[in-house]
């Protein structure tokens, strides 16, 4: 049976880009920290787990006290729904809108689509949920655009040209524009790590 050390270890090699070593440094790191701070980030954890709530149109995280269903970008009438990124993951939200040059609206589609799998979980890629979005913006917001915005990586191409052959259906029924991000991106480049002018630069080049 594992010490209580490799238990807690454990967990955090649950944290994604986290590798053996980094998890113990962070276990005697705790070890260290006086009991205020130790129950200060329990109680950090316990409300940020009370107080966040999933979108139940973007799919993007957002904290609210009460029982909103919808992220405050979706219920911004001064948002654009005539566009819609697609990203990956919440970060990604993040970093695009401390640029300010985009005002539409998003959908988080949660991971990339399997290479080598055959069958694709509707838990991990959202997909049946983004075609209804689709299907659901076309018809009442008059949508005109999808902005497909991956990493530049072979997983982030593959996961491109799957969701673009699977909503080309759609897109074509209501005559919708599909665009990836454009100029300033190298291969490789995940959108949490790029900076405004970067950004800004791939988006106006789409």
């Amino acid at each position: 049976m594992p010490s209580i050390i490799e238990q807690l270890a454990g967990l955090f090699r649950k944290f994604p880009g986290i590798g053996s070593r980094q998890t113990k440094r962070f276990v005697y790191f705790l070890l260290q920290q006086d009991e205020t701070y130790v129950q200060e980030l329990i109680s950090t954890i316990i409300k940020v787990r009370k107080h966040t709530h999933l979108c139940k149109e973007s799919f993007q995280y957002f904290i609210s006290d009460n029982n909103e269903i919808l992220s405050p970008i979706v219920r911004d009438e001064n948002r654009n729904k005539k566009i819609l990124m697609v990203v990956l993951k919440d970060i990604d939200i993040e970093m695009i809108e401390k640029s300010h040059v985009y005002m539409g609206q998003y959908f988080v589609l949660g991971n990339f689509v399997p290479i080598i799998e055959t069958r694709i979980s509707d838990d991990n890629v959202r997909l049946p949920q983004l075609l209804n979005l689709i299907e659901q913006r076309a018809t009442n917001d008059n949508l005109q655009e999808i902005i497909l915005a991956f990493p530049l990586n072979t997983e982030g191409e593959h996961t491109r040209r799957y969701i673009q052959t699977r909503i080309e259906p759609i897109v074509n029924k209501y005559k919708i524009k599909i665009s990836t991000l454009g100029r300033g991106l190298s291969t490789g480049t995940e959108l949490e790590y790029i900076d405004n002018d970067t950004f800004t630069s791939a988006f106006e080049t789409r």
